[in-house]
């Protein structure tokens, strides 16, 4: 009997959440070859190359389930702003490693869609192996997710200082 594509994104998921748990920092669980990646985006059927994913062969597969994983469960369009990149952000940015990508999730409660996000990846149990950064402030609110491997969490304010998430949501 074949798995249906949910089927197999929740396997593959539980497989890659697994992995997300025991190696240390800087985890790179990722297949540079197009056809992973490809196929990978086959089955997350909510995602597509035609995003922004910058270079998507670059893109940790980890991650693209991850998101396909919160998508599904968000029942929201997510619209992916930013992936791999080579420029443009931190020295240690997980962009440069494939390992993030920055998105808006079409809901209107901010605040509220932060926590749900948040209680899925602790639901998953990957939520102290990936960085979640919350940008209530971009011309469109929005977010950034990665799977470096460890716990990070951050937000910017009005002026774009970098403090934690409950400071920055007080005032939003």
């Amino acid at each position: 009997m074949g798995l249906s594509e949910r089927g197999i994104i929740t396997k593959a998921f539980g497989f890659l959440a697994r992995l997300l748990v025991f190696p240390g920092p800087n985890l790179k669980i990722k297949c540079c070859m197009i056809k992973t990646n490809k196929l990978i985006l086959d089955l997350c059927p909510n995602f597509s190359v035609r995003e922004k994913w910058g270079d998507y062969s670059q893109m940790n597969p980890a991650l693209l389930v991850l998101l396909q994983r919160l998508r599904t469960d968000m029942k929201a369009p997510f619209n992916i702003h930013c992936g791999y990149e080579v420029t443009g952000h931190s020295s240690e940015s997980q962009h440069y490693l494939g390992n993030a990508v920055d998105f808006t999730i079409g809901l209107d409660d901010f605040v509220k869609t932060y926590s749900i996000l948040n209680a899925l990846l602790i639901g998953y149990g990957v939520a102290y192996k990936v960085g979640f950064g919350v940008y209530p402030f971009w011309n469109t609110p929005g977010f950034h997710l990665d799977v470096r491997g460890s716990k990070a969490r951050w937000s910017r304010d009005r002026e774009g200082r970098y403090k934690s998430i409950d400071a920055v949501l007080k005032v939003v």
